[in-house]
């Protein structure tokens, strides 16, 4: 059947709706709440004229005085609502229905369908249910990402991240401000938009962000770049000839502090360097000039960070004789 309600986008109406039935109808409405206003009891003629009866109305029940997605029709009685069409935002573009109906049978552009209908199931299920068709454009959501931060190990690299973007108006375009980190749009699934983040390995530790750019809108993806940053190269030669400790020194940044560093290898501990505040920032590692091993010693030095859950990065140094 075609719609006979046709509300537009954000009006606000009122609606009297006459039971000529036996029965109470728990009327149930989608999209909106609406709140009553009255009832009153009525005659209908012959001629389907509606008579209200004088001195019949009375005011909501106490338990209806705020907003009802279902309200109790009474069987002989008008019962008087008003509801506000306010379109909810979503993150696309609703495609419109052309099931509603203007005058002369006339396609109404930019309708969206809902429906009102008794919630008895046995009425339900036997058509007691009409079109409801909104005329009017969904307002977007923002612009965002999904997810909207990423957490990355920038000293070994990281794989491509699926990125989704949320509500567009158009083809987003995307960009990023670290060298290090670089965001690809990606063949779109249906209108849905998505790019992929990758981390170059050795990428500093710090912050990024991806900007996401769609018509008017912009929305930032965070990048937590978490690494560690080598102050020396990894593989130092001649231990068992040099006559000075020889120090390496690494920086810690990115992540959320505190950071707790591990070692494979007891002799070769890792040393803290705190800042003022007594926080860790790096770590040195110290070779003497006397320590004796055969052939090149490997030793991986774990560095986890105190997010839920905890991230990680690594270096390993090797230590040639």
């Amino acid at each position: 059947m075609p719609a006979t309600e046709t509300p537009v986008a954000n009006a606000v109406e009122v609606w009297n709706i006459y039971n000529l039935t036996a029965d109470t109808h728990p009327m149930h409405f989608h999209l909106v709440d609406v709140q009553v206003l009255s009832r009153q009891a009525f005659t209908l003629s012959n001629a389907g004229v509606f008579t209200l009866t004088p001195l019949t109305a009375t005011g909501p029940e106490l338990w209806e005085l705020g907003y009802k997605e279902t309200v109790k029709m009474n069987p002989g009685q008008v019962t008087t609502v008003v509801m506000h069409f306010k379109m909810p935002a979503v993150p696309f573009t609703v495609p419109f229905s052309t099931r509603g109906m203007g005058a002369g049978g006339a396609v109404i552009p930019q309708a969206n369908e809902y429906v009102w209908h008794c919630h008895i199931l046995e009425h339900e299920e036997h058509d007691m249910m009409r079109p409801l068709v909104v005329t009017g454009v969904n307002p977007q959501t923002p612009l965002a990402t999904n997810p909207a931060a990423l957490s990355v190990n920038g000293f070994t690299g990281a794989a491509a991240s699926t990125v989704f973007i949320n509500s567009n108006t158009g083809v987003p375009t995307v960009a990023s401000n670290n060298a290090g980190v670089t965001a690809a749009m990606q063949p779109a699934i249906g209108t849905n938009y998505r790019f992929n983040v990758t981390v170059a390995a050795n990428t500093p530790g710090g912050a990024a962000a991806v900007t996401v750019t769609d018509g008017a809108q912009t929305a930032v993806l965070s990048v937590d770049i978490f690494g560690v940053t080598p102050g020396y190269t990894g593989a130092v030669a001649g231990i068992t000839t040099m006559l000075l400790p020889v120090t390496l020194s690494y920086g810690i940044s990115g992540g959320t502090r505190p950071y707790t560093i591990v070692s494979s290898d007891p002799l070769y501990p890792a040393v803290p360097v705190l800042d003022a505040g007594g926080a860790i920032i790096g770590f040195t590692v110290t070779v003497n000039p006397n320590a004796l091993f055969v052939g090149p010693v490997t030793v991986t030095y774990t560095v986890s960070d105190a997010s839920v859950p905890a991230k990680s990065a690594a270096v390993t140094v090797t230590l040639t004789a």
